[in-house]
């Protein structure tokens, strides 16, 4: 890491790398005036603008196309702190220990949590075959069910998952949070929320009316909902994936949804994205399709900029840093 007289940082530069990269830097260079921003709209002049400018802190966004440009913002050698714009760091890891990582985690948890109690209470309402009955011109009726006395299993009680758990207390359900920690038997949590460990996760399924899947993806969680956690779930169970999409077994999950044990999902995010045409996920009449967008709350660039911000004001004044990830955990 570079010692700090090679280079006050009041004075160093910042990468931003966006399709939008102009209006971060705008929002962001007046109350830093004697900082530098880069921008760059693409992956293709990156390792440019690395080599041309040096900047020592970086913002970045995966925009596509291709894969991100991982080893070029690892392997510049001027690069001491990486903060990006969403909460996932999947794409970083892992990473050398002289350079920081940041995230943007707790800024997207109001609406995702939104988004998962609209997709639960739309499942006991049945919306999704309301829709298909539209299209088709059918009037049927089907009794719904209130989600109020039901439980929701979170997997992965951080942020975004305690969110969520807010607003289902809120409406009448019964909530466990699954935690990384093991070795613990079940205990109650704040307002309510059962807490158990890992080791307690096919438990906690076994008792799932609806679960959420809300963890990060790491290696310990990449392919954690399989065949077997799924035939662990209460029959009849409802999942919501507002996570990443190698957390669920996919092939498994299809399996499951056909059988009928799983009765619907509502997947927001896949294996792989864009999801692929033919997937058969699109034309199930029991699950419903969304692009990777229930953290697209309107303003949120704002919210980003606001946590960055505050975290820039606090490299340069050598205090710790919010949103800390650490590389062995994922998160």
């Amino acid at each position: 890491m570079k010692t700090e007289n090679m280079s006050d940082r009041a004075n160093a530069g910042v990468l931003i790398l966006d399709r939008d990269a102009e209006r971060y830097a705008k929002a962001l260079a007046p109350k830093f005036p004697r900082m530098t921003f880069i921008t760059c709209d693409n992956y293709a002049d990156l390792e440019a603008a690395l080599q041309q400018d040096a900047p020592r802190v970086a913002l970045t966004f995966k925009i596509g196309p291709g894969a991100f440009p991982r080893e070029a913002l690892l392997e510049s050698g001027c690069l001491e702190w990486i903060h990006t714009g969403g909460a996932g760091i999947d794409h970083l890891r892992p990473w050398p220990s002289a350079i920081t990582v940041t995230n943007s985690s707790g800024i997207h948890g109001d609406i995702m949590a939104e988004f998962v109690l609209a997709a639960m209470i739309g499942f006991n309402h049945h919306a999704r075959t309301y829709e298909f009955q539209q299209a088709h011109r059918v009037w049927k009726k089907h009794e719904a069910r209130s989600v109020a006395q039901q439980t929701v299993v979170i997997l992965g009680f951080g942020s975004i998952g305690g969110h969520v758990a807010r607003l289902a207390r809120a409406v009448g359900m019964h909530v466990i949070g699954v935690r990384s920690q093991t070795g613990s038997a079940p205990r109650a949590g704040a307002d309510g929320v059962q807490i158990v460990g890992a080791d307690q996760l096919h438990w906690a399924l076994g008792q799932a009316d609806h679960l959420a899947v809300c963890l990060p993806l790491t290696p310990a969680t990449r392919g954690l909902v399989d065949a077997k956690a799924l035939a662990a779930t209460k029959p009849g169970v409802h999942l919501v994936n507002v996570a990443r999409g190698g957390i669920v077994d996919e092939d498994a999950l299809l399996l499951a949804l056909k059988s009928g044990h799983v009765a619907g999902a509502t997947l927001d995010v896949f294996a792989k994205e864009p999801l692929p045409e033919d997937s058969v996920f699109w034309s199930l009449e029991n699950v419903r399709v969304t692009p990777h967008s229930s953290s697209d709350i309107e303003g949120w660039q704002d919210r980003v900029i606001n946590l960055f911000q505050s975290n820039l004001e606090r490299w340069q004044a050598h205090t710790p840093l919010l949103n800390l990830v650490k590389s062995e955990r994922g998160y």
